[in-house]
């Protein structure tokens, strides 16, 4: 099987942080990482924000993108609810 690289494009990075001005939703950061030619979105929650992380699955799917997690867990017990969520990303 050949190799093959991926490139993933990176959620947070989507952001564009002007105060005052309201970020664009989520489906438009996916929608303009599909037509720049990524392979997929790299999410990285903290514990707190697992639920509105795995909210975005379906939009993800819909778009036949890959996902990469990154994880930074404070501490030894909130490295379980982040690896459970990576595995229900796939």
């Amino acid at each position: 099987m050949a190799q093959r690289l991926e490139v993933f494009q990176s959620l947070w990075a989507m952001e564009q942080r002007v105060p005052g001005v309201p970020e664009d939703p989520p489906e438009r950061w996916l929608d303009r990482i599909v037509a720049a030619g990524f392979d997929g979105v790299c999410v990285d929650p903290s514990v707190e924000e697992i639920d509105a992380t795995l909210a975005l699955q379906p939009l993800i799917e819909a778009r036949n993108l890959g996902v990469m997690v990154n994880a930074f867990p404070g501490s030894v017990a909130e490295m379980r609810p982040l690896l459970e969520m990576a595995r229900d990303m796939n």
